[in-house]
């Protein structure tokens, strides 16, 4: 690349279909490595295994092939690619130039461009249960597509900003805006499920299970009911920004900001489940001139 990456996926195999035996058809083979950059492109590696030939580049590359772990060069976007999407041998960009692509990872071939968007396309999801995807962008649309035909089957309207974040799991589509809400959307018929209204400012980071919702505005971290789209419990407050956050079963990480100082805050939901006293926890620990912070109890 010769600008920023701005978007990156790993792909691991994953069983796309059977064969006339029975066996299981797995794309692609190998893991590989998929960027988008401000440079319009987008490039597909092979990753690294153990045991693999170590590579270095000091300096622009005489050839792509002097990288053993090159594969290919995308090409189509007029403008930088903010967002990737990928499963299987399906790809979907989307890009600063108003427009998805879906490609055929193994070839290369730009199979659809999908127009439809009047401004910036700021976050793409694939839905391939449906073999459709998923693009938000900065003209506050929601537009759910066919990756068969290269159609628009639906327009989710609500947000009054920038769509930055879509995350799809369980049957529950959920979009995050510069509006300051989320919405839980019914991916079938893109009918708007739940408002998550509560934080004050753009937000910047979410996760949901298809159960909880996660998210991070300017100056809060909450969790909220998927299912009734009320909000639990504010996580953490006081905060100066809020960059991620991350959870599984047990622990939620967040990386925040308070003044000058950047922490990652640690969130134990199942401490007082395990008979832990909320007093033992909190120690604070400094790490890389990076504050890890208090494991507290999240009340889940």
């Amino acid at each position: 690349h010769t600008s920023t990456v701005r978007c990156l996926q790993i792909l691991m195999p994953t069983e796309t279909s059977r064969d006339l035996s029975g066996q299981a058809v797995m794309q692609p083979e190998k893991p590989l490595i998929i960027t988008g950059s401000r440079d319009s492109q987008l490039r597909v590696w092979r990753l690294p295994e153990v045991g693999s030939r170590r590579y270095i580049q000091t300096g622009p590359p005489a050839q792509e092939s002097d990288c053993p772990y090159f594969i290919k060069v995308l090409t189509g976007h007029t403008h930088s690619v903010r967002a990737i999407s990928a499963h299987g041998d399906t790809l979907v960009s989307g890009s600063y130039d108003s427009t998805v692509r879906v490609w055929r990872i193994s070839t290369g071939e730009s199979l659809h461009v999908l127009r439809g968007h009047s401004q910036k396309v700021y976050s793409v999801v694939l839905d391939h249960k449906r073999n459709r995807c998923i693009s938000g962008s900065m003209d506050s649309l929601v537009k759910i597509w066919d990756l068969a035909t290269g159609a628009c089957l639906n327009t989710l309207e609500g947000h009054t900003l920038l769509v930055g974040l879509l995350d799809l799991r369980d049957e529950r589509l959920v979009s995050a805006a510069a509006d300051s809400t989320l919405r839980v959307w019914d991916p079938e018929n893109g009918r708007c499920r739940h408002t998550l209204m509560a934080h004050t400012g753009a937000i910047t980071c979410f996760q949901h299970d298809g159960q909880k919702v996660i998210s991070g505005s300017e100056k809060t971290v909450k969790m909220w009911d998927v299912n009734t789209g009320e909000c639990v419990k504010d996580l953490l407050t006081d905060l100066t920004g809020v960059w991620q956050v991350k959870f599984d079963e047990r622990r939620c990480v967040a990386a925040v900001q308070r003044d000058q100082l950047t922490y990652v805050e640690i969130l134990d939901f199942g401490a007082i489940r395990d008979g832990q006293c909320p007093e033992e926890l909190g120690q604070r620990i400094l790490l890389n001139e990076v504050e890890v912070g208090d494991i507290l109890d999240g009340g889940v």
